[in-house]
C-alpha cells in the first residue's frame, strides 16, 4: 500500500511572565538524570507572599519538572489548531473520512534547558512520525517532521506544538500515528502513539 501524506507542522508558545530564578549549575538545567532525593517539599506559603517567594516556588518547580520522565503531558485529536497553551478542543471521534486531515495536540513535558550566556535558557524539541499498523508493521513516516528551538530569558514551560497530517490514498481500516519527540537538551526521547481509524 502507498500512502502519499500531506504534512504540516506548527510549534506555538505561551509564556508567563513570572520572575526567574538564578542560574545554576550546568548539570541540573540540561535534564540529564540524577539521582533524587526521596521527596521534594514545596516552599512553605507564608501569609504575606513577595517576589521573592514566587522566585522559591519557580525554582522547586523547575527541579520537579526536570525529574519528570519526558514524554507528552496532554496527546490529543483536536477538530481545530490551537491559538494557546491549553486552547484545544478534543475531537469526539478517532474515525476519518478518507483524505481527511488528523490534527495533534500535544504538550511536551520534562525537557531541558541549556544555558545561554549568564541570563538565557535554549530548549529544543524535534519530532519524528510514523504511520503503522495495529500490530506494528511501519507504512510510512518522516524523520525531522519538526524541528524547534526557543532561546527565552524565562524557563519555558508552556509549550504545546499543532502538527497536521493528511493521508491520501490510504485504505479503510486502523491504524496508529506514532510521533517521536526528542529533546536536544537532554537526548531524552518518547514515542507518542494515537490510534485512528479510516472509514470512508
Amino acid at each position: 500500500m502507498r500512502i502519499g501524506i500531506g504534512l504540516a507542522a506548527a510549534m506555538l508558545l505561551w509564556c508567563g511572565t513570572g520572575p526567574r530564578a538564578a542560574p545554576a549549575a550546568d548539570d541540573f538545567w540540561s535534564g540529564a538524570a540524577k539521582p533524587a532525593p526521596a521527596k521534594l517539599e514545596p516552599p512553605a506559603v507564608p501569609a504575606r507572599p513577595t517576589l521573592a517567594d514566587l522566585d522559591a516556588f519557580e525554582r522547586a518547580t523547575a527541579e520537579l519538572w526536570l525529574r519528570l520522565p519526558f514524554g507528552a503531558r496532554r496527546n490529543l485529536l483536536v477538530s481545530r489548531k490551537a491559538e494557546a497553551f491549553g486552547d484545544y478542543e478534543a475531537r469526539p471521534s478517532s474515525v476519518f473520512k478518507p483524505g481527511e486531515a488528523l490534527i495533534t495536540y500535544v504538550e511536551p513535558v520534562g525537557y531541558g534547558w541549556v544555558p545561554v550566556g549568564t541570563d538565557l535558557h535554549r530548549l529544543g524539541v524535534t519530532v519524528d512520525f510514523e504511520i503503522t499498523t495495529p500490530a506494528g508493521k511501519v507504512l510510512g513516516g518522516q524523520n525531522g517532521f519538526l524541528d524547534y528551538g526557543l532561546t527565552s530569558h524565562a524557563r519555558v514551560r508552556e509549550l504545546f506544538i499543532n502538527l497536521t497530517l493528511t493521508l491520501d490514498g490510504i485504505a479503510e481500516g486502523d491504524y496508529v500515528l506514532v510521533f517521536t519527540l526528542h529533546d536536544k537538551a537532554s537526548g531524552r526521547s518518547a514515542r507518542v502513539p494515537q490510534p485512528f481509524t479510516i472509514k470512508g
